[in-house]
């Protein structure tokens, strides 16, 4: 699903009025999936762009005018993993599969993996070999 959804955001569309019927049905599927995956408060705040609004600054000073646009910062983050690591009760080692919660405060970088292969480790030793000769 991550890669439909990049790839949906990526593309270039063409105009709505040249689509056909498959086109458009899938354009309104891949709408609702995005929004699908944004919090209610960002969806309740886009709703009610380009209108009149009514605010309070910290100096407690009030006014009013039209809603032109917000920035969304992600407050967390919620990462799947596996993690291997030992059973203290047999000596054996594990895999966890764990869900992670990371506050955005406590994230000083992250990388994306685009691809993952297998490990192989007689083919890694036998390059280890081979660069050792």
């Amino acid at each position: 699903m991550p890669s439909e959804i990049r790839e949906f955001l990526e593309v270039v569309k063409p105009e709505v009025a040249n689509m056909d019927k498959t086109e458009l049905s899938n354009e309104v599927e891949g709408w609702r999936t995005v929004f699908a995956l944004l919090p209610n408060e960002c969806l309740e705040w886009m709703a009610r762009l380009h209108e009149i609004i009514r605010f309070t600054k910290r100096n407690y000073q009030g006014g009013a005018g039209v809603l032109l646009g917000f920035r969304m910062a992600p407050t967390e983050f919620t990462i799947g993993l596996q993690e291997v690591g030992m059973d203290s009760l047999s000596g054996s080692r594990i895999v966890e599969n764990k869900t992670l919660t990371i506050p955005e405060a406590a994230v000083m970088f992250y990388e994306c993996i685009d691809d993952v292969q297998p490990f192989n480790l007689e083919q890694r030793e036998a390059e280890i070999a081979a660069q050792s000769v």
